[in-house]
Formats: structure tokens, C-alpha cells, sequence
């Protein structure tokens, strides 16, 4: 199970209904998109590996996927992490 948690870096705010898709290298093809709750919390059913999270289409981390991913943005405009 990995847990991708997004929130506003300035105010530590959950971002809500966030569009999240999970992209696995192994296979390339993306997870159907799951919503924040209000929590700011998208539950997806993996099984470890790497790959890439995009929130709202927008790629914003690249690494490991298990556990808990925190993912602290400024502001929904922000340019891609790379």
C-alpha cells in the first residue's frame, strides 16, 4: 500500500480532491486517478518498486513507492520538481 500525502508547504493545509496518478518504471502505464480525501490522502494498492507520482498532471516526485510519500507544494501553479 503506498499513501501519497499532498499538502501546502506555506500553511501545512491537505490539498482536497487532488487529482493523483502513480506511474510505475517497471511498466510505464499509469494508475487510474484517484482524489485527495480531506486529508489530503490518495491510497493506491502497489507493491513497492519505482516510479513517479503526478498531481494534477504535473510530475512531482521520482523515486521509491512504499509507505507514506509527502508531497509539500507552494502553490498548484509550481513548476515540475526535477
Amino acid at each position: 500500500m503506498v499513501k501519497i500525502k499532498v499538502f501546502m508547504r506555506a500553511s501545512g493545509e491537505p490539498l482536497k480532491r487532488a487529482p493523483i496518478i502513480v506511474q510505475r518504471d517497471s511498466d510505464d502505464a499509469p494508475t487510474p486517478t484517484v482524489l485527495t480525501d480531506r486529508g489530503g490522502v490518495a491510497s493506491f494498492d502497489l507493491e513497492g518498486g519505482s516510479g513517479k507520482v503526478l498531481v494534477s498532471g504535473i510530475e512531482r516526485y521520482h523515486g521509491p513507492l512504499s509507505g507514506e510519500i509527502a508531497i509539500g507544494l507552494w502553490s498548484m501553479t509550481q513548476a515540475a520538481d526535477r
